[in-house]
């Protein structure tokens, strides 16, 4: 992961005069890095939950029910952050008239605009670096760490060498938003609330180990897919695979859907052929579908969801 954010950097740091194909690029790196970050989400969410199983079993003792709290109260935080990223982004595609279907990659003017506006806003790239250094700040009080989200260039450890020494001068505000296409002030956004992820994903893996957790495969397994391709003809079929990943943790009777229709087990470890057929009438646009896995987790029923966007378009 870190060596993925740390490309994202380096090519937040170029993305000035870049083609049609490296912007498209951008924004399939964007739809595959929010995929972890439903992923990353889930696994915490459940993490959470087997927290709380593991106090129930030793009887809620006191520093058991302290762990539940601190764990609960940081996936609400978490949460709460996420939903701020999910309103920018909104925004972002809206001031870009990309709500509807990709329309442009580029729009520098109108990103500007929304991220850095002459005058505070809810919305905005200082308000996001705000609410990143609280979180952190938070964060930090739970599980001390050399991490610091929010950070402008000039804090950026991972950000060195002489072809970035100009870069390093910039506010975080500049470096992410300031003249840049919206394909890559989306892939920012997803940046950020990836490292996000990843602070609640170490606290939360040094809360199970304080609790005494004994099952830690749940933290390790979820619901993945593979499409052949993000790019779909209307009156075509969109073809993925949806697969549990650790599968041989203790997750049995496996069941999987796609859009609410039943999906075959097929290979014996917990795959399934996902295949949508998109009418010939469907608007062109970004689509997204849903699959579950469920099964008993230590006798009990457990679902993994997993949300893939998708993009229709007219040949």
């Amino acid at each position: 992961m870190q060596s993925a954010t740390a490309a994202v950097l380096l090519i937040l740091a170029s993305c000035t005069g870049m083609t049609d194909a490296q912007l498209a690029q951008l924004s399939l790196a964007e739809h595959s890095l929010r995929n972890y970050n439903e992923q990353a989400d889930r696994t915490n969410g459940y993490t959470v939950w087997e927290i709380r199983a593991e106090a129930e079993r030793n009887g809620w003792q006191p520093k058991d029910s302290a762990i539940v709290t601190q764990a609960t109260q940081l996936h609400t935080r978490t949460q709460t952050l996420r939903r701020y990223f999910d309103d920018t982004r909104h925004q972002l595609l809206a001031s870009t008239d990309n709500d509807a279907e990709a329309r442009t990659l580029t729009a520098e003017r109108e990103v500007r605009g929304l991220m850095l506006p002459e005058k505070p806003a809810r919305i905005s790239a200082d308000t996001l670096q705000q609410r990143l250094r609280a979180y952190s700040q938070y964060v930090q009080q739970l599980s001390p760490a050399p991490v610091r989200l929010g950070a402008s260039p000039a804090e950026e450890i991972r950000l060195h060498g002489p072809a970035l020494a100009q870069v390093k001068k910039l506010s975080f505000s500049q470096f992410y938003f300031n003249d840049t296409p919206v394909a890559a002030a989306l892939l920012s956004l997803a940046q950020l609330e990836a490292q996000v992820l990843q602070r609640e994903t170490d606290v939360m893996r040094q809360f199970q180990i304080m609790g005494g957790s004994h099952h830690h495969d749940m933290a390790r397994i979820g619901a993945f897919a593979v499409s052949e391709s993000n790019w779909v003809p209307a009156g075509g079929t969109y073809r993925a695979r949806l697969f549990l990943v650790r599968s041989e943790s203790r997750l049995r009777n496996l069941r999987m859907t796609a859009n609410g229709q039943p999906v075959p087990v097929t290979g014996g470890w917990g795959e399934g052929q996902v295949q949508i057929p998109i009418p010939a009438n469907q608007p062109p646009g970004p689509a997204v579908w849903e699959g579950t896995i469920s099964g008993k987790y230590y006798g009990q029923d457990t679902t993994f969801r997993v949300r893939v966007p998708y993009t229709v378009v007219h040949q």
